[in-house]
Order: C-alpha cells, then structure tokens, then sequence
C-alpha cells in the first residue's frame, strides 16, 4: 500500500483520494446498474472489494451497537 499511495494521478489526472482502493474496488464491481441506484430495491450499498460492514457472531462479547447497519437480505 506504500507504494500505491504516492500515486496521486490517474491518466494524468489528480486524483482526490490518497489511496488507489478506490479505484481498484470499482474496477471490479460487479453489480448492476440497479443494484448501485440507492433509489431502486434491488439496491446493494457496497461491492464485494469494499470493507467490512457487519460482524456475526454468538460471542457474548458481540453487541448490537456493532451491528447499526441497515443490511439487505437477499
């Protein structure tokens, strides 16, 4: 990630990230149209190269509080 870092620009332009995981997780999306719409019902909020969102677990040290997001269930 160090190196990936120092790349500021992208086809020579500036990019507004300091990172390149952005752009290398959209490259790999692979959900449709509809499923990026935060509009439509079918919509997925993260791709499967984005982070961790949700924690299961039966542990007893696991609380709700972890969990305040809004999942769909498919």
């Amino acid at each position: 990630m160090a190196l990936t870092a120092g790349s500021c620009f992208f086809k020579g332009k500036l990019a507004d990230t300091d990172t390149r995981w952005d752009s290398i997780a959209a490259s790999v999306d692979c959900r449709t149209e509809e499923e990026r719409d935060p509009k439509n019902e079918k919509y997925i909020p993260k791709s499967r190269y984005e982070s961790t969102s949700l924690y299961i677990s039966d542990d007893k040290r696991h609380l709700k509080e972890y969990n305040d997001e809004k999942v769909p269930i498919n």
